[in-house]
């Protein structure tokens, strides 16, 4: 194994949930590894766009990325992410379309994972799939603590910790 692949292994094994919570084996990365490939995104192009059908997960290696959805009024940001973000994974998994579209805000080195060639690997190797669970979970959780937040206090002060946030 060279070392451009360690360091591609390494990478991947850091980008999917807790590192310090069951290790993912050699043979775990070495079919993560295979279930996708790495893509370059240039300012302003889409990794997916929202309502298409969702035939893949994006990890974000390099850069920056805005997740949008399209409104009558225009488009509304809902997150930017940028290394080690894992997305479109839940709908992905869902076989749904995209719920919001994600462009390049800079020139995106990212790592699709490709739906047909991860549910194999997912049923096989129960270390990543839990792995995978796990970061779901997080994001969840983060989510809902968000909302919880907003929800205290008057309009002007949810206001405010919506743009703290931002």
């Amino acid at each position: 194994m060279d070392s451009a692949e360690e360091q591609h292994l390494a990478w991947l094994a850091r980008s999917f949930g807790r590192t310090d919570y069951l290790p993912l084996t050699v043979d775990d990365l070495d079919a993560l590894s295979g279930a996708g490939t790495y893509v370059d995104k240039y300012p302003g192009t889409h990794l997916f766009r929202e309502g298409t059908d969702s035939d893949a997960a994006y990890v974000i290696r390099r850069e920056d990325v805005e997740l949008f959805r399209e409104r009558r009024t225009g488009r509304l940001v809902v997150g930017r992410v940028g290394p080690g973000a894992v997305i479109g994974d839940i709908s992905m998994l869902r076989s749904q379309p995209y719920v919001s579209s994600a462009r390049a805000v800079t020139p995106v080195n990212a790592f699709k994972i490709d739906r047909s060639r991860l549910l194999p690997i997912l049923l096989e190797h129960p270390t990543i799939a839990i792995r995978w669970l796990v970061a779901g979970l997080n994001l969840l959780e983060a989510t809902q603590r968000r909302v919880l937040r907003l929800m205290r206090g008057t309009v002007k002060e949810q206001v405010a910790e919506m743009v703290l946030d931002e």
